[in-house]
């Protein structure tokens, strides 16, 4: 039977390693509890009138399914961008609510490969894609600056940046 010291000997070694194995940085696209939050893109879609273009309820909505969103190699293939359609929240103790669904992309951190990459928007009944720049603020690594088909997009300004920063789009 163990005593007491050497209990705490058998402890605190078995914490020293467990810590060591489950936080290690090699793992680049898995993260560990020590990790800082990945970069986050959300955006809206609106139309002239203010509407919520992503919402199932809304006349002439996109759907899940009529958006892709691409960006491609250097050999010109084309690869898919994961993204989801997250719902309306509320924010702040006080009842207050972000009233739009966004697009989102959550693994902008493995494939943002420079500054100058490009990604692509293709929404159904569209042409031509709409053209995203999404520059990296490398002091954060969080989205810094986001520009479609050249012109700077703006900020959401009905959600107070401490909840996240959401860029809007209008169609």
């Amino acid at each position: 039977m163990l005593q007491f010291p050497a209990m705490k000997k058998f402890i605190a070694c078995f914490l020293f390693i467990f810590i060591g194995l489950s936080c290690t940085k090699e793992t680049a696209p898995i993260l560990c509890g020590c990790s800082p939050a990945p970069p986050l893109l959300s955006l809206v879609i609106r139309s002239a009138n203010g509407a919520d273009l992503l919402d199932a309820a809304v006349a002439g909505a996109y759907q899940r399914n009529d958006i892709r969103l691409f960006y491609r190699e250097g050999n010109g293939t084309e690869k898919q961008v994961e993204f989801f359609i997250r719902p309306p929240f509320g924010y702040g103790n006080d009842g207050a609510k972000f009233n739009f669904h966004q697009i989102s992309i959550a693994n902008l951190a493995s494939i943002n490969r420079s500054p100058d990459d490009l990604y692509y928007l293709k929404l159904s009944g569209s042409e031509t894609p709409e053209t995203l720049r999404i520059k990296m603020n490398t002091t954060t690594n969080q989205v810094g600056k986001v520009t479609i088909n050249g012109i700077d997009n703006p900020v959401e300004t009905s959600l107070p940046q401490a909840y996240g920063i959401i860029y809007s789009l209008v169609k």
